[in-house]
């Protein structure tokens, strides 16, 4: 419910919730489970590139789009990333 309706919150806590993981796991195999659950969740968002592939734009509209408030994101580094539900809806609200 929280991934959808506000996705910045759901990584911190995701996030946070890894980090617990990753500091109670021993040796018996609890890391491999913990990293195959942090794969699963980042390809929940696409990049701008991976977007614009999608949409069949460039990548800069892309980017214009998330300047304009038009389609929400979040920057990672250099990397704007894109939650999956909001290009979709931003490509039926269009």
């Amino acid at each position: 419910m929280l991934r959808g309706s506000d996705p910045l919150a759901y990584e911190v806590l995701t996030a946070l919730r890894y980090a617990a993981l990753q500091h109670g796991a021993s040796a018996n195999g609890r890391i491999i489970a913990v990293r195959q659950q942090v794969t699963q969740d980042l390809s929940m968002w696409m990049t701008t590139s991976e977007a614009a592939a999608q949409l069949g734009v460039t990548d800069r509209a892309i980017r214009q789009r998330i300047a304009s408030g038009k389609l929400p994101a979040m920057r990672r580094g250099s990397r704007w990333l894109i939650y999956r539900d909001h290009l979709q809806a931003s490509a039926l609200a269009d």
